[in-house]
């Protein structure tokens, strides 16, 4: 069998790639937000909201595809990875949650002076190295883990059911409605 049967990659693509890059953007941003001072106030700042506006949509975009395509598909094929399916749907909404408390956060950031700023300044990195860290796991578990099994478990003709129904999901691209998870 070639690479496109046995791969994990075969069913996500790059999408787990994008995700990793903006990830490590937003490390970046993260970086020179902390490191670089006042000097460079406004500019990271600028570069922290549109990192984690760009990361944002890369996730949103893999985890509707998931819940509308790669989900339904394995609940109906492989039922004994029902309760996996669910451990890793909270896991998402939990990191839809951290986006919106790290721009929330970022607003405070930007409406107050003084001692108050450095203590909202470090809440905002904290944050920030969280949802990368569980970021990163969450798709490692995923690659590893999930479309292993996934791999394993389904027969050839499903396999290609399935991945013809991601390339058709992602042929029509992101819906602009966000769609509730």
């Amino acid at each position: 069998m070639g690479k496109q049967t046995t791969s994990p990659q075969s069913f996500y693509g790059d999408s787990h790639g994008e995700i990793l890059r903006g990830l490590d953007r937003f490390d970046r941003a993260l970086i020179h937000f902390h490191y670089e001072g006042k000097p460079n106030l406004g500019r990271n700042i600028k570069e922290i909201q549109k990192a984690e506006a760009e990361l944002q949509n890369s996730v949103l975009h893999w985890f509707l595809l998931e819940h509308k395509t790669i989900y339904p598909f394995v609940k109906g094929h492989l039922p004994r990875l029902e309760s996996a399916l669910c451990l890793l749907e909270s896991e998402q909404r939990a990191f839809l949650s951290q986006f919106k408390k790290i721009r929330e956060c970022v607003r405070a950031f930007k409406r107050i002076s003084g001692p108050a700023k450095a203590v909202r300044a470090d809440e905002v990195r904290q944050m920030g190295i969280l949802l990368i860290f569980l970021l990163k796991r969450h798709l490692e578990s995923e690659s590893r883990a999930l479309y292993a099994v996934i791999l394993k478990n389904l027969n050839a003709g499903e396999r290609t059911l399935l991945r013809s129904q991601i390339e058709r999901a992602r042929s029509h691209g992101p819906k602009k409605e966000k769609r509730r998870l």
